[in-house]
């Protein structure tokens, strides 16, 4: 698979001394509120694309330079052949654009696992991550604070093929609730009656529709 093979890409050009070295940048550079040890597996993911799109952003031959510099001192220790090319080097439009995939799933999953999470809260981000992120045909936005976007016609194969995966996902874990009569009998709709007391609705039933009519035709 696609993904795997990047991840597996990403593995190669990342040493054991990269999660502290990225911690670093990625919380100086972002604010980021993540927890490396995080037991989800979206969040470390996330730092690593962060740290890797850092390094082609502000000094791309140095990352390949101290890359190679760490790999072939292994190599030669190890008394094998050196590598011949940086990994990641063709990856940069991919990763930057799995970055507008990962990162609006990891801030849930931060918003989801908080010592004083918001029912309400989780069950709009979900539904605003379903409208988004999750719908194949809109457009992916990377990091709405930076107002850039990718046009479905721009994804990488591997982009586009990531997206598909997690949106079935997605419906299966959770929005199947509106969709899967067995899951209904089972289910409690308790977040979503708290959504009519939520300061934020203005138009429930409206707002309710768009992700019935969303999931309904996925």
């Amino acid at each position: 698979m696609a993904i795997t093979d990047l991840i597996s890409r990403i593995v190669k050009t990342c040493t054991l001394s990269v999660p502290t070295r990225l911690w670093d940048i990625c919380s100086q550079s972002y604010a980021l509120n993540f927890n490396w040890k995080a037991k989800h597996s979206f969040s470390p993911l996330t730092i690593i694309v962060l740290w890797v799109l850092q390094g082609y952003q502000t000094h791309t031959s140095n990352m390949e330079r101290l890359w190679f510099e760490e790999r072939r001192a292994n190599a030669i220790r190890a008394q094998k052949d050196p590598p011949q090319d940086f990994p990641l080097a063709s990856d940069r439009a991919t990763l930057t654009q799995l970055l507008a995939l990962l990162d609006p799933i990891t801030t849930l999953n931060v918003r989801a696992q908080r010592g004083s999470a918001n029912q309400v809260e989780v069950i709009l981000s979900l539904y605003l991550l379903r409208l988004t992120v999750m719908d194949e045909s809109a457009v992916c936005v990377l990091l709405p604070r930076l107002l850039f976007f990718f046009r479905v016609h721009e994804l990488t194969p591997t982009v586009k093929k990531t997206r598909h995966l997690l949106a079935a996902a997605f419906q299966k874990t959770f929005f199947s609730r509106y969709t899967d009569r067995s899951i209904m009998r089972d289910t409690s709709y308790i977040p979503e009656a708290q959504m009519w007391l939520h300061t934020v609705f203005k138009n429930p039933d409206k707002d309710l529709t768009k992700i019935f009519e969303s999931t309904t035709h996925s």
